[in-house]
């Protein structure tokens, strides 16, 4: 079981993509695993964050014009999110009014997963990686209940194992929850998505 230190395996986000915890070297003693991290990765270790920071942090995130986020795209992607809001003349401001509008722009919800997927897998990101994965796991599961898509060739399994590890972070909000619970609801472990 994955706890709110732990984000899910980048199995779980893509088959090549190294862990978002754990060591370069199996096997080696835990103080000699934690240095070769810090040597990997030539900076300290990141700060471990309480639960009551990481809920508010994603309830920052989430009340963050989307304005704000483009500052931290890539050039391309910011064009894009402008070019998608423009186009259906939305009137969302957030990420959280993304997440909570009832039929959200797809080509949306994928600029913010990728968004998040790379905050989570720089090791200096801006956000702390569990709140990256929280709204990674949470576009995916908007994509799926709100709009019929699927925006991740991650198997179920794989999915219900994020899904399962975002809610069991005690920090996410009510809505993201149910969100969450009702992706998980609509998978069966072990379907590949074509």
């Amino acid at each position: 079981m994955m706890t709110s230190s732990n984000t899910p395996s980048s199995q779980a986000m893509a088959a090549s993509a190294t862990p978002l915890h754990g060591s370069p070297f199996p096997g080696t003693p835990p103080d000699l695993k934690r240095l070769g991290e810090v040597l990997a990765i030539g900076s300290f270790p990141a700060p471990s964050w309480t639960p009551h920071e990481l809920g508010a942090i994603l309830r920052h995130q989430l009340a963050t014009p989307l304005e704000v986020e483009v500052a931290g795209m890539e050039p391309w992607q910011a064009s894009k999110l402008r070019m998608v809001c423009d186009a259906d003349q939305l009137l969302i401001k957030s990420l959280g009014d993304v997440l909570n509008h009832t039929h959200p722009p797809v080509a949306l919800l994928v600029l913010l997963k990728d968004f998040a997927k790379r905050l989570m897998e720089h090791p200096d990101g801006v956000l702390p990686r569990e709140v990256a994965g929280v709204i990674y796991w949470t576009t995916i599961a908007a994509a799926q209940c709100k709009c019929g898509q699927r925006i991740s060739r991650l198997a179920e399994r794989q999915l219900l194992e994020g899904f399962a590890w975002a809610l069991a972070q005690p920090w996410i909000e009510p809505a993201i929850s149910d969100l969450l619970r009702q992706a998980a609801s609509h998978l069966q472990p072990g379907v590949q998505t074509p």
